[in-house]
């Protein structure tokens, strides 16, 4: 494990350096609740170095006193409001944001007028000059169960589409909605969720993006994933306990370099040689089992049901 570590850590350290500041702030992470801070180490893995095609997480959508809001499931906050402290004019994902905050005003109004096991869908292309390595997007599908009246969860996934050109992501959309889609920018499909109600189902959509925009996830995909992430789980809480005690930048950086490498070679390794990884010697002493801690535990309950991974950070 260690000269595997040691022979892929500049390629992913450089990947690190473009993707933590944006996609793995510290400063803000640090004020995150630890079920919260769990669920983005494992969403930040899944989507940045393990290149999980489907990823599941869920948003409350309830009233509290700033209203009727879909929310962060682990915090509360809105998301709407969320978005809104993210449009900043100048920055490169400007009008992104914008669209961004306009699908959640129109999707809070199609979940609020949801019934229980309706289905909403949006789609969200690649980022324009990105290099083909990072050029993928989203398509979101979620399904809406009711708690009561004022209190209703969207359970979705994200799945991920490489390389999408917006005919693709049109004509995918054309034929799960039964509309004429033709959209021009990348904007449009963001700020654009659609309300399917009952019409279709999760498998048809996957079938239909596997026709049209070479979706090719899987079953086995998902569960390597979690059989990763429960493999990483000391580690990730060790993570998790540097950040929350307030070690230093530096150091807390180097930890998710480390925890990065880790993730990959375990990819590898279970994918090349299934039988042989070996996670000892990984170099923290914390390498206590998923048994000895009943939090951790719980963590690792929530990801397997598929109910508290939050959204992936580049949809956010």
């Amino acid at each position: 494990m260690e000269q595997l570590t040691n022979h892929t850590y500049s390629r992913h350290e450089h990947l690190s350096e473009r993707a933590t500041s944006n996609a793995f702030p510290i400063e803000y992470c640090r004020d995150l609740s630890y079920k919260a801070l769990f669920s983005r180490v494992v969403t930040y893995l899944g989507e940045y170095r393990l290149e999980v095609k489907k990823q599941p997480y869920t948003l409350l959508f309830s009233r509290e006193q700033d209203g009727l809001h879909i929310r962060d499931i682990d915090e509360g906050d809105a998301m709407i409001e969320i978005a809104k402290r993210a449009i900043i004019p100048g920055q490169p994902k400007y009008y992104r944001r914008i669209a961004e905050y306009a699908a959640l005003e129109k999707e809070e109004e199609l979940v609020a007028m949801a019934e229980d096991g309706d289905i909403i869908i949006q789609a969200s292309p690649p980022q324009n000059n990105i290099s083909d390595e990072e050029s993928y997007g989203f398509f979101f599908v979620g399904s809406v169960e009711i708690i009561h009246a004022e209190k209703k969860l969207i359970h979705k996934n994200a799945l991920r589409i490489t390389n999408p050109t917006l005919n693709q992501l049109n004509t995918a959309l054309s034929r799960i909605t039964g509309q004429n889609i033709s959209f021009t920018t990348q904007e449009q499909f963001i700020a654009t969720p659609f309300f399917l109600g009952k019409n279709t189902t999760e498998d048809t959509i996957q079938d239909i993006l596997s026709e049209e925009c070479g979706f090719n996830g899987s079953y086995a995909d998902n569960a390597l994933f979690i059989r990763i992430i429960k493999d990483m789980a000391p580690h990730i809480q060790h993570f998790i306990s540097m950040v929350l005690d307030g070690k230093p930048d530096t150091e807390v950086y180097a930890m998710l370099g480390r925890l990065e490498n880790f993730a990959i070679s375990l990819k590898e390794m279970y994918t090349t040689k299934p039988h042989t990884a070996n996670i000892s010697g990984f170099g923290t002493e914390h390498n206590n089992t998923i048994a000895d801690s009943p939090k951790l535990r719980t963590n690792l309950e929530f990801s397997a049901q598929q109910r508290r991974i939050k959204a992936p950070l580049k949809a956010l």
